[in-house]
């Protein structure tokens, strides 16, 4: 079992940090049980949305402060080091997570013309220089 699939584990444990059900965290994610099952079992591998909500979720519970600074540290690892089932071409799990928002943006970029895509691109890789 990966260390990715523990950590799962820790999180749904009704009885660790966050004392919510299997069922409770399946309404939070929109997600079934035996959904979250399989992701402690490492048979398959959380959706970026899912591991959002995760995140938001324990950002926003002051009693998983030590849980939710520790799934910002497994974010920050490498993506495909998590489990033996993570695939994709993300250098983190943190990039892996971004992804539905990347995917938002664009959908709404092709809302306009070419021009002001370009012209929002532009604008968009001056802010990512000056924030590396």
């Amino acid at each position: 079992m990966s260390e990715f699939a523990k950590f799962l584990r820790r999180i749904f444990d009704p009885k660790g940090p966050c004392g919510m059900s299997r069922h409770e965290w399946a309404t939070v994610l929109a997600v079934t049980e035996s959904t979250i099952t399989r992701w402690g079992d490492d048979a398959s591998f959380p959706g970026p949305e899912s591991l959002r909500r995760i995140y938001k979720t324990l950002e926003e519970d002051p009693g998983t402060r030590d849980l939710f600074a520790e799934f910002k540290a497994v974010a920050a690892k490498p993506f495909h080091k998590l489990s033996p089932i993570a695939t994709g071409n993300y250098p983190t799990l943190a990039h892996y997570m971004v992804r539905p928002i990347r995917e938002a943006f664009l959908r709404t970029l092709d809302t306009i013309t070419p021009d002001q895509q370009e012209a929002v691109l532009f604008e968009a890789a001056e802010l990512a220089r000056q924030r590396r």
